[in-house]
Formats: structure tokens, sequence, C-alpha cells
């Protein structure tokens, strides 16, 4: 896991945040979709996984809290949470 904290460029007029550079993540898979979603504080979203993905969070305002589980096997953290 890997956390970023970009720098934000603004004046008057509004601001500017770069979210994503390939190079923030030098052993990390390629990115090929970008969503957004939107969520009240406290909510819950289930579990799930990827085979052959990575995800990428952005979280602009507030926090998140993320619960990893690794499911891979022979992994030095396997099964670990």
């Amino acid at each position: 896991m890997y956390v970023v904290e970009p720098d934000a460029h603004g004046d008057e007029r509004g601001r500017f945040v770069e979210t994503y550079r390939r190079s923030w993540f030098p052993h990390g898979r390629e990115m090929v979709q970008a969503n957004r979603s939107d969520k009240q504080a406290g909510t819950v979203v289930g579990l799930h996984y990827h085979l052959h993905q990575a995800d990428y969070w952005y979280v602009p305002r507030g926090r998140a809290l993320v619960v990893l589980h690794d499911l891979r096997d022979s992994s030095p953290t396997e099964k670990a949470t």
C-alpha cells in the first residue's frame, strides 16, 4: 500500500491537484479505469476483490477507512488483515 498526499496549487480562480502519476507507484499495475463514488459519512461498502487489477483510491475530503486482507497464496502476508 502507498499513501500519496499530492500538492494542491490554487489561487482566486480555483485550484489544481494532480491525482495520479505513474511514478508514484513504481511497482503498481497499469491503471486502466477511473471511477468516482461519493458517500455519506459512516457508509460501509461491501467486500470485493480483483484478480488482475489494482485499486487506486483518491479521497478529496474527509477520510476513508479501508480494510485490506491478503488472499494471495504464499505471499509474505498471506491471510493477513
